[in-house]
């Protein structure tokens, strides 16, 4: 759970970067004089060695399309993995529930309906994994995207982040 955890957190941070390198591509190609006037776009110009915009754009769009795709794939490495999880969690509930069946007496058994018990192991322990487990991991993993917008709005703007907080915080409810 915790490396679960841990991964969530690094796919939201790829979501979030992913995501956040789209506008500043969006704004270079509707105004390209951005790249010799801002000095992070420059040092990147000049470091690279790039000779004309063109070349810096498109070398700019690749590594914002090349983020994206390592983002996609995190994202799907991560909802893997957090669907297997809970499915071994649903594993390891039935086993112990049939084990505690078994080791019960003659006399539990005359006392229960045979078909209820089943249905607790073939029914109701799948649907609690997939209807309440996954879910709240699902969850969770989305809130640590959240968290992570809110603070990249905070770092911005701290009026443009309490409200878009207000907004996703009522979205999310």
């Amino acid at each position: 759970l915790y490396l679960l955890q841990i991964l969530f957190i690094v796919s939201a941070t790829l979501q979030v970067a992913g995501i956040a390198s789209i506008a500043p591509f969006v704004t270079m190609i509707s105004n390209p004089e951005l790249i010799t006037t801002q000095p992070i776009l420059q040092f990147l110009y000049d470091e690279f060695n790039f000779t004309t915009t063109t070349e810096f754009l498109i070398a700019y769009g690749v590594a914002v399309a090349v983020m994206i795709a390592v983002s996609n794939g995190v994202s799907a490495l991560t909802l893997w993995k957090l669907f297997s999880f809970s499915v071994e969690i649903g594993s390891e509930v039935q086993y112990r529930t049939f084990r505690g069946y078994l080791s019960n007496s003659y006399l539990f058994f005359s006392k229960n309906n045979s078909s209820q018990l089943i249905a607790t192991l073939t029914q109701e322990i799948p649907r609690f994994v997939y209807m309440v487990v996954q879910p709240m991991l699902v969850l969770i993993s989305q809130l640590f995207i959240a968290l992570l917008i809110i603070a990249g709005l905070i770092y911005i703007d701290w009026l443009m982040a309490l409200l878009s907080s207000l907004i996703i915080v009522g979205l999310y409810l």
